[in-house]
């Protein structure tokens, strides 16, 4: 005796092939993959080698060995609002951005010189701007990230990645 299916609902058939929405960690890291990746290569020569902001070691931006990392001057974990500017991360090697926790010092000499005493005192005016922020309520403890907003990076940073890319003969 054959046995037959129970036939679908219309509502069952949509659940069923609808594309299950990425959680905002999962999109979080997404966007850091893409933009780690995208900050190492913009600044890399012809050839993918480039050098920590820091100490000046050379590096395939990107290292099998995962020599080559983005570095961040205020550190994302102090400074969520800071994880993904442009201006707060730059190529460092693993001994610098790990064991040299940033190397604070020499990371600001290279702010100052590649953007200017303005950039650097706008990014400490964020930080403070941040602590007040959750100094005003205790509660708020926690950053808390846009789905859209994290879509929307997403897809910029992806597009920008093609291009740095595309200008290196590298498959997007």
């Amino acid at each position: 005796m054959v046995t037959k299916k129970p036939n679908r609902t219309r509502v069952q058939n949509k659940r069923a092939t609808r594309k299950k929405k990425q959680t905002l960690p999962q999109l979080k890291k997404k966007l850091w993959r893409i933009f780690s990746e995208y900050i190492r290569i913009k600044d890399s020569n012809s050839k993918g080698s480039i050098k920590c902001i820091t100490c000046e070691s050379v590096y395939h931006w990107k290292d099998p060995k995962g020599r080559m990392q983005c570095g961040h001057f205020f550190p994302k974990k102090g400074f969520p609002s800071l994880y993904y500017n442009e201006t707060n991360t730059a190529p460092q090697c693993s001994y610098c951005n790990g064991v040299l926790e940033g190397a604070q010092y020499a990371y600001s000499l290279y702010i100052k010189e590649r953007y200017g005493q303005e950039v650097l005192d706008s990014l400490y005016k964020k930080t403070i701007d941040y602590r007040k922020w959750k100094l005003q309520d205790p509660k708020k403890n926690v950053y808390r990230w846009n789905r859209d907003w994290l879509e929307t990076k997403i897809a910029y940073y992806q597009e920008e990645l093609c291009k740095e890319k595309k200008k290196r003969n590298i498959k997007c």
